[in-house]
């Protein structure tokens, strides 16, 4: 499956680079042999969600809101998760899916973002994810999309045990607090 995660409206993220997902979502058409599931944010209104659904209504994808599916159930069968921001890519990235992110910088994932700059997953233009679109989901040769998965994982295991034990610090203290 290829996987487009979608991102609420912020300042981060201008008109352009909205298009452009949504020019890479439909381009995504020419892999017949995958499923195309769009994952809609969950602080996204009936309003967005039906307009996306309208754009997208010649197409034969499938949507996933957060009140009918876990992100889990989004990605079980993915190979790519495609996004301009989202925290779940890090959640991706511990499953071992491979994330490419279409954005230049991220103040709030800076780092995470760098890490998949280096083993060059990280684009600001089009041209070059659908280029390594087409490298990942079209190569008959399994090592690529193996040797990205292993540095994936490593990558996800880094940034899940950090936001692990923050939670578990965070939990710690309103449990002491009773």
């Amino acid at each position: 499956d290829i996987v487009f995660l979608l991102n609420p409206n912020t300042p981060y993220i201008d008109d352009k680079t909205n298009k452009d997902f949504l020019h890479l979502v439909k381009w995504s058409k020419k892999f017949k042999d995958k499923n195309v599931i769009i994952r809609f944010h969950p602080s996204d209104n009936e309003i967005k969600i039906n307009k996306y659904k309208l754009n997208l209504k010649r197409y034969n994808y499938l949507y996933h809101e957060h009140k009918y599916y876990s992100l889990e159930d989004s990605l079980i069968n993915a190979c790519v998760v495609i996004s301009i921001r989202s925290s779940a890519l890090i959640e991706a990235t511990r499953s071992g899916v491979i994330p490419i992110i279409l954005n230049d910088s991220e103040p709030d994932l800076e780092e995470f973002f760098d890490d998949i700059k280096k083993i060059g997953l990280c684009w600001n233009n089009i041209k070059s994810i659908k280029k390594c679109m087409d490298s990942i989901l079209l190569e008959k040769n399994d090592k690529l999309k193996i040797n990205f998965q292993k540095k994936i994982k490593n990558i996800g295991k880094k940034y899940i045990t950090n936001i692990s034990q923050k939670s578990l610090n965070i939990i710690k203290k309103e449990l002491i607090s009773i």
